[in-house]
């Protein structure tokens, strides 16, 4: 298995206490996708350093999970669909060496 990680930059309407909501962001844009371990770290609100549709401030989310094989068309789409997702970035992370 792989470990991904999935920053998302997020319009700031959801409030910081409803930390289901931001998980779920997450979850529909993994949604079809076969993985475990799923964590969600919310850095917050942070000041953009230009607007992103008409938005000067985010909330940024990092997901941290592993899976075999994932389908970044699918990722993608849902993305660019969703109304709340302003950016994304999807990586592979890096294997700690022992």
């Amino acid at each position: 298995m792989r470990q991904y990680e999935l920053m998302v930059v997020a319009k700031n309407d959801i409030p910081r206490e409803d930390e289901k909501q931001r998980i779920k962001i997450v979850e529909s844009l993994l949604s079809g996708q076969d993985y475990e371990d799923l964590t969600v770290q919310d850095f917050g609100k942070r000041n953009l350093a230009y607007p992103i549709k008409k938005q000067t401030e985010a909330c940024y989310l990092l997901a941290r999970f592993k899976a075999k094989r994932i389908d970044i068309a699918k990722i993608e789409q849902r993305a660019k669909m969703s109304d709340v997702v302003l950016r994304y970035l999807l990586v592979v992370a890096e294997e700690k060496k022992k």
